[in-house]
């Protein structure tokens, strides 16, 4: 499934198959978090993060 140009704004608009292989990545990104591969993707890119629980 090809992600590139897509937004993820509400997971309701997404297929389960699309939402588990962005989680899939993201654990893979996680794993390699210092390669400098992904630096290099994420140039110029805006990036974000989700939380479950609400800050203290």
């Amino acid at each position: 499934m090809d992600l590139q140009g897509r937004d993820l704004i509400c997971t309701q608009e997404w297929p389960l198959e699309a939402l588990e292989r962005v989680l899939e990545l993201a654990a893979h990104m996680k794993r390699e978090r210092f390669s400098p591969r992904w630096s290099e993707i994420l140039k110029g890119k805006t990036f974000f993060m989700f939380f479950y629980n609400p800050s203290v």
